[in-house]
């Protein structure tokens, strides 16, 4: 029964949340779902009452979130530029097939024109050869279109992305600075209110103390032949 109501509980304040600070920083790429369970645990470590530990929590949820974005896309800046780099070099294959094969067609319309049997069998070899570069060159197309980015390929497109690599740490320093300060807000706010839970047991334990009723001294006692005994 217990379980139950904790999480009926989990749900209420996942849905206050949302509407109290709006809706989550979740791209359309995103998983809302993954956000959710994030946020989820983090409500189930605080179990935030007050509006101010709700606010701490919801900041703490967003840069998790954006430090996961973070750390995804400098994954991807280097598969991006990787892939890029093997498509310049595919697309200038290309480019270099697509000439000889220009040059091949041309030399076959000279050699036409020409009409010498010698002068045309050279030309025809020639074409040949040229063809068999072609040919040589397509493949060599395919083969960098179809193949597995290698150390260097990802070593090279680091060394073209370092730059913006470097914007992302700063980025996400920043990020974990901020989730840095949500953990020091809450501690100190959860300190504080322990202090004022404690202070009225504290007052209530010790009272002050009544003051004394002032001491009068005692008459002397007379001499034996005053009476005194």
């Amino acid at each position: 029964m217990n379980r139950i109501a904790d999480e009926t509980s989990t749900t209420k304040l996942l849905a206050e949340f949302k509407q109290l600070f709006g809706p989550p920083p979740v791209l359309s790429s995103e998983s809302m779902e993954a956000f959710d369970q994030s946020l989820i645990a983090l409500i189930e470590e605080y179990r935030p009452t007050s509006h101010l530990k709700k606010m701490h929590v919801w900041d703490m949820a967003y840069e998790l979130w954006e430090q996961r974005r973070i750390k995804r896309h400098k994954t991807l800046l280097i598969e991006r530029r990787c892939g890029q780099n093997l498509e310049a070099q595919a697309q200038r294959r290309k480019l270099a097939a697509e000439a000889a094969k220009r040059k091949a067609a041309n030399a076959s319309m000279h050699a036409e024109q020409a009409g010498q049997a010698g002068k045309a069998t050279s030309l025809v070899d020639k074409i040949s050869e040229v063809e068999d570069v072609v040919q040589e060159a397509v493949t060599d197309v395919d083969e960098i279109i179809l193949k597995t980015a290698s150390e260097r390929d990802y070593a090279i497109a680091f060394e073209a992305g370092i730059k913006i690599y470097g914007n992302f740490d700063q980025i996400q320093n920043s990020s974990v600075a901020r989730l840095n300060n949500c953990y020091d807000l809450m501690e100190r706010h959860q300190r504080l209110r322990e202090q004022l839970h404690r202070d009225p047991i504290v007052d209530g334990e010790f009272q002050p103390v009544e003051g004394q009723p002032k001491l009068v001294p005692a008459p002397p006692l007379g001499s034996p032949d005053e009476g005194g005994k």
